[in-house]
Order: C-alpha cells, then structure tokens, then sequence
C-alpha cells in the first residue's frame, strides 16, 4: 500500500510524481545534465526531490561507480606554482583544454525511477606522448558536485 506524499510545502497543494525536463549545470567546464529525473510537482509548478536525502543519495550512486571518469586524471605537481602534468610521460600538460570527454551514466534513486545523467569534463593534452588526461579526481568530483547543485537550483527543485 502506498502512502500519500505530504502537500508542497510552499503552497500546500497536493502533489503527484512526475518526470522533469531536461536541465543542466556548469561548474569549471564540467557540465552536468540530467534527463527524466523524477520528482514531485504541484499544480503551482512547484518542485521538490522524491526524497529528503535525494540529492546525496544522487551524487553517492553517481560518484560512487568505478568507471565515473572517462579518462585518466592528471598529477599535479610544482613547488610554488602546481602544474599539471602527464600520467603516463610526466611532462607537463597543455595550459588549454583539448576538448572534452563525455560519460553517461543512468542513475536510480530510492522512490524514483531510473533517470539519465551526462557528464562533459574538459580534457587537457600532453604536448609530448599526446595523451589526454582529466585534473585530478578530487577537483573533478568537486567539480561535479557543484555543477549537480547548479542544475538543481535551474530547475527549481528542492528537498522540502
């Protein structure tokens, strides 16, 4: 049996589930975009997650899989003035983004169905060997997690 979901809690209208449009967020060239995430809507327009710890349970489950990043990460090193440079040959990486790498991702978040997740991450080239290479894992995550809330915030979805 299922239970009711509380009314919106901004305008105390009654709500249904329902699957948003597609929105993005940008944090440091990493783009976010999120398509049929599913979340509660009155009849106002209001928006609010399927869950109270829907966001982190979000960015755990996105996170948390093996091959999140598309390619590998860079080492960053320098005394005064860090650099980044090149995993595979050591040489420090071009200054300008290559392009960018792309990973896709269906996420599934208890009391939602699955929905879709498309993560662009700036890509950067090693002068010498020609590899590519993302910034570091933690600045990447961080990136992320930021470009996640932007989305959040251009749709207007909240926990509560």
């Amino acid at each position: 049996m299922s239970s009711q979901p509380k009314p919106c809690s901004k305008c105390d209208g009654e709500v249904s589930l329902a699957t948003l449009d597609a929105f993005k967020g940008e944090e440091a060239g990493v783009r976010v975009t999120v398509k049929g995430m599913p979340a509660y809507v009155c009849k106002e327009g209001h928006k609010r997650f399927v869950s109270p710890d829907f966001s982190m349970q979000f960015l755990d489950r996105l996170l948390s899989s093996e091959q999140v990043l598309p390619a590998p990460t860079a080492q960053k090193r320098g005394l005064f003035r860090k650099h980044y440079h090149c995993s595979k040959c050591g040489e420090p990486l071009e200054e300008a983004s290559a392009g960018a790498a792309r990973a896709e991702r269906t996420v599934e978040v208890k009391g939602g169905a699955p929905f879709a997740v498309t993560m662009e991450f700036p890509v950067y080239r090693c002068g010498k060997c020609k590899a590519e290479h993302l910034r570091e894992s933690d600045e990447v995550a961080e990136a992320v997690m930021k470009a996640t809330a932007h989305a959040f915030r251009d749709v207007d979805v909240h926990p509560s």
